[in-house]
């Protein structure tokens, strides 16, 4: 009897020990990992009698994503945009005068009577000369001229090209001594040409080889005619 006594107790302690061995391989794996000590993070608190934790913020990563948002604030803004030029070409189709307000008429010409094609010179309010194309005063195209010199005009009406004349052409002319005296403009004088198009209603720059024009037609802004 004795020795089944012993035998029993033996199997007994065995089975014990075997269920202790299986329930600590059932534990969750983050109680035996070992990479992170929550106890000794410095930002735990005890709530309740439970351990919690707050989160971690990094300054450098924090500096980081601040410097990100200063970019993209600087990207957009007001003060860094371009400032657009007026669009001159929104005034295509008016009839004139009246003229837009802040924009002064300084002169037209007839190109042509029989159709009613004419030439206006036009102070923009930002004091940029244009040259307006109309035909029956209703405007079919605008020209902002490049600056104009003190010895600048704009000859209009008695231009000629390889000594033929033609109406549609207006030149960007420079007076010296001799086209002063002679109230002519040879082809070395002529800066720039244009054409005034009739049949496209379209002002296109157009080469200056052969033109020549009187002086005495034309836009004077400088006054330089009537003061020699």
């Amino acid at each position: 009897m004795r020795y089944w006594y012993l035998v029993i107790c033996s199997l007994a302690m065995m089975v014990i020990i075997s269920c202790n061995m299986d329930k600590d391989e059932l534990k969750p794996a983050v109680s035996q990992s070992p990479s992170i000590d929550y106890t000794k993070t410095p930002n735990k608190q005890t709530i309740d009698g439970k351990l919690t934790l707050t989160p971690i913020i990094y300054p450098s990563i924090t500096n980081e994503l601040r410097k990100s948002v200063t970019v993209t604030s600087q990207s957009v803004s007001p003060t860094s945009m371009v400032k657009h030029p007026i669009d001159y070409r929104s005034f295509i189709g008016l009839h004139v005068p009246p003229f837009p307000d802040k924009n002064q008429e300084k002169g037209s010409t007839l190109i042509d009577t029989v159709t009613n094609y004419g030439l206006h010179l036009v102070l923009s309010e930002d004091e940029v000369f244009m040259i307006w194309f109309t035909k029956s005063n209703r405007v079919l195209d605008i020209l902002p001229l490049p600056h104009l010199g003190k010895m600048d005009i704009i000859t209009t009406n008695y231009c000629s090209i390889d000594a033929q004349e033609d109406p549609e052409i207006f030149t960007l002319s420079t007076f010296d001594q001799e086209a002063l005296r002679t109230r002519f403009f040879t082809n070395s004088k002529i800066r720039q040409a244009w054409r005034a198009n009739r049949s496209s209603g379209e002002i296109k720059p157009i080469s200056t080889k052969g033109i020549e024009c009187s002086a005495e037609g034309g836009f004077d802004p400088n006054g330089i005619t009537s003061q020699h």
